[in-house]
């Protein structure tokens, strides 16, 4: 939804402009624990948020020009990491962008009744 980012630096500037725009912001795993096996973590995960907080234009697609718009999204996805000596040296995931953007209202969304619904505790 952002785009890749490279580094530890450009990551940490990213989550955190981000959790400027969505302070509720939050990740869980979802439906299955995290799988361990050799150098690799796979993880299945729901996150969303609400943008109570400032514009955002990070958006591949568009940008919410104005701050706290009230818009919320959930979406899910899959990442897998990458360890070597304990730390994490790659990251690939798939996340469902097209249901946040959706529901930002930054790309057309489904036909009546297509949503998609997440259990969200």
């Amino acid at each position: 939804m952002n785009g890749p980012r490279y580094g530890k630096e450009a990551a940490k500037k990213m989550l955190a402009e981000f959790k400027e725009a969505f302070p509720d912001i939050s990740f869980r795993a979802y439906q299955h624990p995290l799988i361990a096996g050799g150098p690799y973590v796979v993880g299945r995960w729901i996150g969303g948020g609400t943008h109570t907080g400032v514009a955002f234009a990070d958006l591949a697609v568009g940008a919410l020009d104005e701050p706290n718009t009230g818009k919320t999204m959930r979406f899910s996805g899959t990442t897998i990491f990458t360890l070597k000596n304990g730390k994490i040296v790659d990251e690939t995931g798939e996340e469902g962008e097209l249901t946040a953007l959706q529901q930002l209202g930054l790309v057309k969304g489904p036909n009546e009744g297509k949503e998609i619904q997440y259990l969200y505790d």
